[in-house]
């Protein structure tokens, strides 16, 4: 931008100070208020960026609320003066370090040539509250950033808040971040120099101290369940009430923070067809949890708040009549005291037909065990114990009876179902009763506890108006008394007249007339006005047993058309769909033809296989549903246009925050993995970590927060064009550590990066560059660092904000060379010669071929085909790197489709994610661990070249050892993809069973049958296993999946 502006009620005010171009890439300025003729109240700041042109941009307002203190509010002291007091053992240096400038009051100040020692504040607290801390200090600008300074309490391990200051070489008064909580008492605050830098002769960040003050904001019982509050200036502007609402971070879909409250769906609904009555889940997170109630959640359907429930993995039974018909939006808001934290919208679909018979919608309630509504007896028996999803279960087994009181208009006929497990003996069973005002206890239910989590219907009863409760106790199992974890209640409304209303369906795949491959499926939609209970595959008119249960979940109906017992010549598909209420509607017939002799290419369901393997992570449904659908090249260009802020990637990357409590390198990966189990943009996901790969990171010493903001920075460009790519690289502050870059300065210059960003990211080791290119590149790019700063809010770690900086003091300013041309900072200056470096790598013929090379060893095959590199470099050239077209031209070209010799071993990676994504196993951990028992951890690669496209890596005795010990552990999620009818069915005999069972496991997982041999020896396997057949079908699902069809792709 041209300059810079602050709108204070859409007026402007004029910067103090602009630093123009002299911090490039950044452009920072200074603004002095004074608001001591300001009303008391809030007041909005918006910061503003003005072009050449004039073309204003807006960032997002910083609420703050002005006061007028009263001098008996303020306590305040220099920095410089002495106080008797025991220090915090933190900083038991009592050393100071004085020094004396006219300009600061007294003439004197502390001064903070390093964290050690600090200046303490000591001060007598009458009334406990929420207290800002001001600051009247000034600093010294090195590697780009300003002191930041960390507000601790009583010499904690981490700061309680944090602020950066603003001006370079002056006093300035600044609020030290947001209010801090203080009791009453002798206190200590002590503002510590949190981001200390030094480089010999180059550069020295310090930070002088000259007064402090401390002002009351408000009473400790205000915001008592907050983290923080709003930023805050003085003259004063501070908060008086309610200041976290205004401050917990709903607009952090990314997860960079840390706030302390957070919301997620629990997967990804946008774009799905709801089935009537549809069940919404989600999962919180809120600190402190095993201290403090968990949050009020409520679901909002276009907008509108329909249910409400205080859980931390809120779930929700939303009647069809609360949607419209067509297009709808959901999302959840959970509050806390004065926190509030929102989901990212999802967009889903309830079809006209469906809501054609409408009428007043039910209020289905849940209570689950974190409702006050439960007696205080329930809540004396909690336990985490067996990780039940509310974090939280009560244990029956030491209640005579859990108590929780209905609400007086819950009326009429209700069913009853709960949330719970048993253990202990066998078969511990739940009685439910009614208890009237009166007295009167009466028994309707009960439910057999099963041996892990799972919801139960419990029975029917007719609750009257008024008061009443609902009693819930453990009785006697086989053996005698179970133990009974109950975490939720369910109170669902019984439908008040019979429905006779049949479901809608609607066929999307195959099209009339459809040659089928060896094998393939069929794609449809249903709803209803109740809710669509199943839908059976119909094969010539005939019950297949096939079926996709849809019982409150919406989603795509994709089952597999087995083509072994069907002879060569016409047939017809179909769907039996029934509703919950026994309704039932045949759809139309879809002709299709089951050719004599394998065709010679592949057709429409083989070529959807193949992209999926390739580009994404195998035949989930989903994914099968949307490319059949459209077809692979719009499929793959939807993919690939995607941005980030898709709501359904919103809604992905948002279901992970809840389940990683921080940002340290395991929950880093965690999320990573999560996002890949719940995404619906495959292609687009497999892109980012093939682009995260070829710019290699390694977590463990890049740490936590670095690395995530790395992996975000690449999510959002997703297949950006590469100088895009290959500069979020070179800014992350990730790689800048990794590589050393962040410790490159004048006479000091590291040549780790400018080797690597050659030799790995652009040109290749045999590229056409020397030692003296990588040394001259070296001394173009010193000073090209990063710098830690606080965010000017929360405190500890979650406060920590890691920036990519410029910091010309410390570039070697020299003439340079770079592939025998002179680059000099007089003719574009030393950041705009890094960044036409950088660009030069781009525009070098060499990495057009080497990155065209990468691409087709990533997607075809190792050795990449010569007619496929020389392809894509063409695109590359031709389009400025463009990598959406470089993708699109490999769908196209004929390599890509030529089967023989191109089979890939799937890594480590694709096999876990794989199967989790077609078995519906979300448990990010256990890829986690399988992961680093293959040697393949995610973002664990210690040296810089990335994981290798060599297929012989994974079939290593230790590689194969740990899918089979993988593979086993699902055996019981592979063998629910046989449909449980085929368990029982007499007709059935046990050869036709087996075949039957083997294939339908391998269309589940592959898409493909096995080869004639494969599927002899799992047949043989299969019948050759003893116990029931639903034993047999597990014993042996494990045994599939090590076969070498589920280990390519």
């Amino acid at each position: 931008p041209r300059r810079l502006a602050l709108l204070i009620d859409d007026e402007p005010l004029t910067a103090e100070a602009d630093t123009g171009d002299t911090l490039l890439p950044d452009h920072a300025a200074r603004f002095t208020l004074d608001l001591s003729g300001r009303p008391a109240g809030p007041l909005a700041l918006i910061p503003v960026a003005i072009d050449e042109a004039g073309v204003e941009t807006r960032g997002p307002a910083v609420s703050v609320t002005v006061v007028a203190p009263s001098p008996a509010d303020v306590i305040g002291g220099e920095a410089e003066a002495t106080y008797e007091f025991e220090r915090p053992a933190r900083f038991a240096n009592d050393r100071v370090n004085i020094g004396n400038d006219p300009a600061a009051s007294g003439g004197k100040f502390f001064a903070n040539y390093s964290a050690d020692p600090a200046f303490c504040f000591p001060l007598e607290v009458e009334t406990p509250g929420w207290y800002q801390v001001m600051l009247v200090a000034g600093g010294v600008r090195a590697a780009g950033a300003l002191p930041t300074v960390g507000i601790v309490v009583d010499g904690a391990a981490q700061s309680s808040t944090n602020v950066r200051l603003i001006a370079d070489g002056i006093w300035h008064r600044v609020a030290a971040g947001v209010p801090v909580r203080l009791d009453a008492g002798s206190r200590v605050i002590t503002p510590l120099f949190a981001n200390d830098f030094f480089a010999p002769g180059a550069g020295d960040r310090n930070l002088v101290i000259d007064r402090i003050e401390v002002l009351r904001v408000a009473d400790a019982s205000v915001g008592a369940d907050a983290d923080a509050g709003a930023m805050m200036m003085m003259a004063a502007m501070t908060p008086t009430t309610g200041w976290a609402a205004a401050t917990t971070p709903t607009d952090d879909p990314f997860g960079y923070g840390e706030p302390p409250l957070r919301i997620g769906f629990t997967r990804v609904l946008d774009g799905l067809t709801l089935p009537g009555l549809t069940e919404i889940e989600g999962r919180a997170w809120w600190r402190d949890a095993n201290a403090t109630p968990a949050p009020e959640v409520t679901l909002l359907v276009n907008d509108r708040p329909v249910a409400r429930q205080r859980s931390g993995a809120p779930r929700f039974w939303v009647d069809p009549n609360h949607f419209a018909a067509g297009a709808n939006t959901i999302r959840l808001v959970a509050r806390l005291g004065d926190l509030e934290a929102t989901t990212p919208v999802q967009r889903v679909d309830y079809p006209a037909a469906a809501a054609a018979d409408r009428g007043d919608p039910r209020h289905h309630r849940r209570f689950s065990i974190h409702e006050p509504a439960w007696s205080d007896d329930v809540r004396a028996v909690l336990s985490a114990e067996h990780d039940p999803r509310e974090g939280r279960a009560a244990d029956l087994s030491r209640l005579e009876h859990a108590t929780l009181t209905l609400p007086p208009e819950l009326e009429g006929q209700h069913q009853i179902f709960a949330e719970l497990r048993g253990e202990g003996v066998s078969r511990p069973r739940a009685t439910f009763a009614l208890r009237t005002p009166d007295g009167t206890v009466t028994e309707f239910g009960s439910v057999t506890a099963p041996g892990g989590w799972q919801l139960r219907a419990a029975g029917a009863v007719e609750l009257p108006p008024g008061p009443k409760t609902l009693l819930v106790a453990a009785t006697a199992g086989d053996e005698g008394r179970g133990q009974i974890r109950l975490e939720s209640v369910i109170v669902a409304v019984s439908p008040r007249v019979a429905d006779r209303v049949p479901p809608v369906v609607e066929i999307d795949y195959p099209p009339a007339d459809h040659v089928v491959d060896e094998m393939d499926a069929i794609v449809a939609r249903a709803s209803d006005n109740a809710s669509v209970l199943f839908a059976e595959l119909l094969l010539d008119g005939a019950s297949t047993g096939l079926r996709r249960n849809l019982n409150r979940h919406g989603g795509d109906i994709v089952l597999p058309i087995l083509t072994r017992e069907l002879a060569p010549g016409p047939h017809t598909v179909g769907l039996l769909v029934t509703d919950v209420s026994g309704n039932s509607t045949r759809s139309e017939l879809r002709s299709i033809r089951v050719p004599a002799t394998t065709p010679a290419s592949p057709g429409r369901f083989a070529r959807a296989v193949r992209v999926l393997d390739r580009f994404g992570f195998g035949p989930a449904p989903r994914d099968l549903a949307a490319i059949l659908r459209v077809g692979e090249n719009a499929w793959l260009a939807d993919q690939l246009e995607r941005g980030a802020d898709h709501p359904a990637e919103l809604a992905a990357i948002g279901a992970t925050l809840p389940h990683a409590t921080s940002r340290r390198p395991d929950q880093v990966i965690g999320r990573t993995l999560s996002h890949l189990l719940l995404t619906d943009a495959p292609a687009r996901a497999r892109f980012v970590l093939f682009v995260e790969n070829h710019f290699s990171t390694w977590i463990r010493k890049t740490d936590g927060p670095r690395k995530w903001n790395e992996h975000i920075a690449m999510t959002r460009l997703g297949a950006a064009p590469f100088e895009d790519l290959l500069l979020a690289s070179a800014e992350s502050p990730a790689m800048l550590v990794y590589l050393d870059q962040e410790r490159s300065f004048r006479e000091l210059a590291n040549e780790n990066y400018a080797r690597e960003v050659m030799e790995l990211h652009t040109l290749g080791v045999d590229g056409g560059y020397d030692q003296r290119d990588v040394t001259e590149l070296s001394r173009i790019l010193t000073g090209w660092t990063a710098s830690f700063e606080g965010d000017g809010r929360g405190g500890g770690l979650g406060a920590q904000r890691y920036h990519h900086r410029f910091d010309r003091r410390l570039n070697d300013e020299g003439s340079a060379q770079l592939f025998g041309l002179e680059m000099t900072v007089d003719e574009t200056g030393a950041y705009d010669r890094a960044r036409q470096a950088l660009e030069m790598l781009v525009a070098h013929p060499s990495t057009s071929r080497f990155i065209a090379k990468k691409l087709a060893e990533h997607y075809v095959s190792v050795p990449a085909p010569p007619a496929l590199v020389d392809e894509l470099a063409a695109v590359f050239r031709r389009t400025g790197g463009d990598l959406r077209a470089m993708m699109l031209a490999i769908l196209d070209h004929p390599s890509f489709w030529d089967e023989p010799g191109t089979e890939r071993v799937a890594s480590p990676l694709d096999y876990a994610v794989g199967l989790a994504r077609v078995t519906g196993r979300f448990a990010p951990g256990e890829i986690q661990a399988f992961l680093g028992r293959s040697g393949y951890g995610l973002f664990d690669r210690v040296t810089p070249d990335g994981y290798p496209e060599d297929d012989r890596l994974y079939t290593s005795s230790n590689a194969l050892l740990q899918r089979w010990r993988h593979a086993h552990d699902l055996r019981w999620e592979l063998s629910a993809l046989v449909p449980g009818t085929w368990h029982h069915d007499p007709a059935l005999d046990d050869e036709r069973w087996a075949d039957r069972v083997v294939d339908v496991l391998a269309a589940r997982t592959t898409g493909r049958p096995l080869t004639a041999s494969s599927h002899a020896a799992a047949v043989d396997l299969l019948l050759g296993a003893t116990g029931r057949r639903h034993e047999r079908i597990a014993s042996i699902a494990s045994f599939l999946a090590q076969l070498p069809e589920l280990n390519l792709r």
